[in-house]
């Protein structure tokens, strides 16, 4: 892949091993960064409900200046300031790749976000999607980017275990994703990094459930048009506080808002279970954002300060469909976006939904 580095590494039964690192800048992307609001630069609902200016600034710190082409090119967008590096990477008997994605120069990091693809997707056309450069270097942050292992190594089989059928394998990739983040500490001086989740539709349910099964604790989670279905739900018993971000179109037909009776259960009620978990007290509050680019009516739902300082949000979008929120659509991926549904950018599910993840996590 151009702009982007390639280097090796083996992780046994103790999920380290001493892995060297070349990495190259990604080529061109010009950007630049005006005045920023203080809600633009760190997002909450309540600065929005106080009347400050929180109007999304997608492609502001990795300016699409019309030449990028289809968010679904075999390259990751360029972006000035940005270094990336495709590591491969064995964990067990499980191998495949991850792609880390950085602020140039950064010798360490306080923050890993750990981004999980949709349904046979592939990471470079996620990191696409979701522009996760610009959030790489808009808020200092390493994010990392695993493919699910696959039996046969390619796209069409790279899925996570989030069902009742193929439960048997979560433990599996559960350690596979262990692996990734060990590697990602040790690698680029993140050590004692606060660790957050995020994912996209079957990367989302992944993310619930690692968010739960972890070996080490995750902040908080950030589900975008996912679902934690019954069975996963007796998966997700947890003794720890767990943040939540959970991003969610109305009109979401792969994994409905009000659930499938016996099989999902409706978003507000994964919603619940997350505040009783974090023994987050009293009603939610909410706030409606502007229509500053569309018609679709975003509501955030959050709670006030729950168990060590976790909080919960529920970011529903009205007549959205099973899309990530937020950023620019190029006319070329037109086509392939409709088939989901409506996608709206009043609300950002990369630089906004980061800093609701941040503030779920306890700051």
């Amino acid at each position: 892949m151009f702009g982007i580095s390639r280097v090796v590494c083996v992780l046994g039964a103790a999920l380290l091993a001493a892995c060297s690192a070349s990495s190259q800048p990604a080529a061109g992307g010009g950007s630049s960064v005006g005045t920023l609001s203080a809600c633009q630069q760190s997002f909450s609902p309540e600065r929005v409900a106080a009347g400050e200016n929180c109007t999304p600034v997608a492609e502001t710190y990795c300016s699409n200046d019309g030449s990028a082409g289809s968010l679904l090119d075999p390259q990751v967008r360029a972006c000035d300031g940005v270094q990336i590096d495709d590591v491969e990477i064995t964990v067990g008997n499980m191998s495949s790749h991850y792609l880390a994605i950085r602020p140039s120069g950064r010798s360490s990091f306080d923050t890993i976000y750990l981004g999980l693809h949709y349904l046979i997707g592939n990471v470079v056309a996620f990191a696409n999607i979701a522009r996760l450069s610009e959030l790489a270097k808009a808020r200092g942050v390493l994010v990392l980017l695993p493919q699910a292992p696959s039996a046969d190594g390619s796209n069409l089989t790279s899925v996570w275990p989030t069902t009742a059928l193929n439960a048997a394998l979560l433990p599996s990739y559960v350690g596979f994703l262990d692996g990734v983040v060990a590697d990602g500490r040790s690698r680029y001086g993140a050590s004692g990094a606060k660790l957050y989740v995020s994912g996209l539709s079957n990367g989302a349910s992944m993310a619930y459930l690692y968010g739960c099964l972890a070996s080490q604790p995750v902040r908080a989670v950030q589900a975008v048009a996912g679902d934690l279905g019954e069975s996963s739900i007796d998966e997700c018993q947890l003794s720890r506080p767990l943040g939540t971000v959970i991003v969610h179109g109305t009109a979401d037909a792969e994994n409905p808002y009000g659930g499938i009776t016996g099989i999902k259960p409706a978003i507000p009620d994964v919603h619940a279970k997350f505040k009783t978990n974090n023994n987050c007290s009293g009603e939610d509050s909410s706030v409606a954002l502007p229509l500053t680019s569309d018609a679709l009516q975003v509501t955030i739902y959050y709670t006030a300060s729950c168990d060590q300082g976790r909080r919960d949000f529920l970011v529903k979008v009205d007549n959205g469909g099973h899309v990530w929120p937020g950023g620019n659509v190029n006319e070329a991926d037109l086509p392939s976006l409709s088939l989901f549904g409506l996608h709206t950018a009043n609300f950002d599910a990369t630089l906004q939904g980061f800093d609701l993840l941040r503030l779920a996590g306890g700051g």
